[in-house]
């Protein structure tokens, strides 16, 4: 089906996007094990991370794939923190997923006030580096051009919307507790176009498990 790459700098929000679309797509969310071999050079392991990320892809065509970081994520905070990386081999994988049915999602918080408050005095990366951060990800997102690529500020988007929002390039509606409901309701022979039209309309239903769906459809004698 799809692979999708989720990318951005730190606490722009790309796990939370993540969770909703593995919830919705009832996909696989792909995590890379860190390989530790002394005997390798940093450029050396990310190549076989990213063999073994389109390899994970390659066997499971039949699904969706979500990813958290990809090509971009390396090049980006490469660049930032002095560290060396193949940019070739990065070009070679852009390459490659440009064969293939990939989205790249782009996330920022454009509003830097929001942003700032995501920020932890502990936290490993500092606000204060994200500047450059996002300055390496635009220069990546022209050099490692990915065909598919959607970007979002997540200052304005509620995670939910940039998820369906994705999905609609490459399939209608979600599979999830409303899809299946739905299903449901046409196999029952209970629907109403009243009905229909709430769970397509209603985004906030989305957030209901199925019992809280029924629930809600029975009280509004909508079920």
């Amino acid at each position: 089906m799809v692979l999708i790459i989720c990318e951005g700098a730190d606490k722009c929000g790309k796990s939370t996007l993540i969770n909703n679309l593995e919830y919705y797509l009832d996909g696989i969310v792909f995590k890379s094990k860190s390989i530790k071999d002394a005997s390798l050079s940093r450029e050396e392991i990310t190549k076989v991370e990213l063999q073994t990320l389109y390899q994970f892809y390659l066997l499971n065509k039949d699904k969706y794939i979500i990813i958290d970081r990809s090509i971009h994520t390396e090049f980006a905070y490469s660049k930032t923190f002095n560290r060396k990386t193949d940019l070739q081999t990065l070009q070679y994988f852009a390459e490659l997923f440009n064969q293939e049915d990939v989205y790249l999602v782009y996330l920022d918080c454009k509003d830097e006030e929001e942003y700032k408050k995501r920020f932890k005095e502990e936290e490993l990366i500092k606000y204060e580096d994200t500047k450059k951060i996002k300055e390496y990800y635009r220069e990546a997102l022209r050099t490692l051009r990915i065909n598919n690529t959607l970007e979002y500020d997540t200052s304005a988007l509620d995670s939910k919307i940039i998820a369906l929002d994705i999905m609609s390039f490459f399939q209608t509606e979600p599979i999830s507790s409303v899809s299946k409901l739905k299903e449901k309701i046409k196999t029952e022979g209970q629907k109403s176009k009243n009905t229909l039209e709430l769970l397509n309309q209603n985004i906030k239903l989305l957030e209901f498990n199925d019992e809280e769906l029924l629930n809600y459809l029975k009280a509004n004698e909508l079920y």
